[in-house]
């Protein structure tokens, strides 16, 4: 199993062809999945979707038909583009991401997205490879997260706390990943990622360091925030899925702890997304 099985690329669909999906003959065969915070659920909202919030995906999913079309949409595309990934890796068949999300559905301009670039293994990577690739993507959050905390200005409240807390968790996560992959392999991670690193590595999900840097300049509380728990959103995704190919137990629930904790992470984000609306 290489590293583009374990992310799953969630097609896109414009707002205008939803519409017209939504009038046509089959509209009893697809579902519009809102997976925003009640609180922007009640705010506004695509009509006929249902509600189901990121952070509570994993135990409600069953809750979806798997022979129905899912359309998934967000604030702007973040949240809604993980999601997305998390069905497809769950066994729904046909999932779509909306692009722009509520954003694009009132014809504002979506300024929150953030799209994830190529992913750099290809399918058939060694599973001790995609270990010392999620070691590098744990770098990369890290540093956007200091980045976040150092660079842009978010005075002293719980946003900072929160980064604050992210840090320290991202590095950990690369200390314990560390000993993993030393267990697994007989040798030391540094030379095995040494591809991955710099400003042009990826956070967890595919996004390039370089490039969420820049976006986050202009970015807002609430869109930095959004991305954030679609970067934990896929960290739980990928930790989920390498503890099921881990052939080994200890290995196994190692990956499991990391995925819970990367899932408190995200349900901590969506709680502040609140506070800010």
């Amino acid at each position: 199993m290489g590293l583009m099985d374990f992310f799953n690329p969630v097609p896109a669909i414009g707002v205008n062809k939803l519409r017209e999906v939504m009038k046509g003959p089959k509209r009893d065969d697809i579902i519009v999945l809102d997976v925003r915070q009640p609180e922007e659920n009640q705010h506004s909202r695509i009509p006929g979707s249902i509600l189901i919030p990121l952070g509570e995906i994993p135990s409600r999913m069953e809750e979806l038909d798997k022979k129905k079309a899912i359309y998934v949409y967000c604030r702007s595309g973040n949240r809604s583009a993980a999601a997305g990934g998390m069905l497809l890796g769950s066994g729904f068949k046909e999932v779509y991401n909306v692009e722009g999300g509520m954003f694009a559905w009132d014809g504002l301009l979506a300024t929150g997205g953030l799209g994830a670039g190529m992913v750099f293994l290809g399918p058939g990577a060694p599973f001790e490879e995609v270990v010392a690739a999620a070691w590098a993507m744990e770098e990369g959050s890290a540093a956007f997260y200091r980045y976040v905390l150092e660079d842009l200005d978010f005075g002293k409240g719980s946003a900072k706390s929160a980064f604050e807390e992210l840090v320290g968790a991202e590095q950990g996560h690369m200390d314990s990943i560390r000993e993993i992959y030393n267990n697994i392999s007989g040798h030391d991670i540094a030379g095995a990622t040494s591809k991955y690193r710099g400003e042009g590595c990826c956070l967890e999900g595919g996004v390039k360091l370089s490039d969420a840097k820049q976006w986050a300049k202009d970015a807002s509380l609430d869109d930095i925030l959004e991305f954030s728990m679609g970067v934990e959103a896929n960290s739980y995704d990928l930790y989920t899925k390498l503890a099921r190919e881990s052939k080994n137990e200890k290995t196994a629930e190692f990956f499991k702890a990391l995925a819970a904790e990367e899932w408190r992470h995200l349900l901590k984000m969506s709680k502040l997304l609140d506070m800010d609306l």
